[in-house]
């Protein structure tokens, strides 16, 4: 993170992924949302999504907004949650935060534009590269789980670090 600190650049910030304002979405434009899953829909570990969380997803699918997941931790938990709200599921190959990832995805749902695209995520390291293509990236604070330390840890350095950068550019502007 601290190579390249323009790359934890967000377009929102929510407190969790139900608060996401569709409109706001919309009127700026977004056609697709590449989401994360563990972290940002369930907490690491959990089999399935909060009725809150597959409310907002049918509530973005109502309004056309195209969707899919993109994870770097892929087991058969991951293709069960997804496939009760009929998404597309894709393993970062490479790993996010590399541009390739979210370029794949990008082309699994249809999209050409980056712009019109967002990167729903918890990870400052991870999900904030896709600021990298050209793609906007909304934070969403991490639920709370039972990820490995080294994860908590880093994500937390993370946002540390992107609040920091951010704060000390808003000073200098």
């Amino acid at each position: 993170m601290p190579f390249n600190p323009n790359l934890t650049r967000t377009f929102a910030e929510v407190d969790s992924f139900s608060d996401l304002d569709v409109s706001f979405l919309t009127s700026r434009g977004i056609k697709a949302l590449i989401l994360d899953l563990d972290g940002t829909l369930v907490e690491h570990g959990r089999d399935n999504l909060s009725s809150q969380t597959i409310s907002k997803i049918q509530e973005i699918q109502a309004r056309a907004i195209r969707m899919c997941i993109l994870s770097n931790n892929v087991s058969s938990r991951s293709y069960s949650i997804t496939s009760s709200v009929n998404m597309d599921l894709l393993q970062a190959t490479p790993l996010k935060p590399h541009p390739e990832s979210f370029l794949c995805a990008m082309k699994k749902i249809g999209i050409d534009d980056p712009s019109q695209c967002a990167m729903v995520g918890d990870n400052f390291n991870t999900d904030a590269g896709a600021n990298s293509v050209g793609m906007h990236f909304i934070y969403v604070k991490p639920i709370p789980g039972t990820e490995p330390i080294w994860v908590k840890l880093t994500r937390s350095y993370a946002a540390w670090w992107a609040k920091l950068h951010h704060f000390s550019r808003k000073l200098t502007n």
